[in-house]
């Protein structure tokens, strides 16, 4: 693994002018980078919430609540079929769980965490050992490969990371 510095400089020479950077040598320094991310998630992850805070931003609210009103729309004009009355919503980035716990108190969504840090999954799996999550609420996984998401098993994917 190159060091962080070294692998964001290729990336950037790589946008500027592509010719110069071989597809492999921009693949690995991208690899480097999420590494070096998801590592600093897993030792920062238990005072992530803290940092973030708890209550999303007002622009926050906004956005999750146009997406909401999307989806309920679509169900309710038969877009969309939702036959068992709830809804599945993949929540990719789900970080600590703190929308994803949110989510899971509608009553008409089934939402499920994917997660890609150490730190974080093991806070999303505490919520769900103190059934603040259903048993089937996470998933470990990056969000640059959802080849272990089947296709259509979602009504709804948010990306929040």
């Amino acid at each position: 693994m190159m060091d962080v510095s070294s692998a964001l400089e290729i990336i950037k020479l790589a946008q500027v002018d592509g010719t110069d950077t071989s597809r492999a040598a921009l693949s690995n320094a991208i690899d480097d980078v999420v590494q070096a991310t998801g590592e600093t998630y897993t030792r920062q992850s238990a005072s992530y919430e803290e940092v973030r805070k708890a209550q999303p931003w007002q622009w926050d609210y906004y956005i999750e609540g146009l997406l909401l009103a999307l989806v309920r729309s679509r169900i309710a004009d038969g877009r969309l079929a939702c036959p068992s009355g709830r809804w599945s919503l993949l929540d990719v980035g789900a970080g600590y769980g703190r929308d994803v716990v949110r989510l899971a108190k509608q009553p008409d969504i089934k939402p499920v965490a994917l997660e890609y840090s150490d730190g974080f999954v093991k806070a999303l799996e505490a919520l769900q050992e103190d059934g603040t999550l259903d048993s089937a609420s996470v998933a470990r996984g990056d969000m640059r490969d959802m080849r272990t998401v089947a296709d259509a098993s979602f009504e709804c994917v948010r990306n929040h990371a």
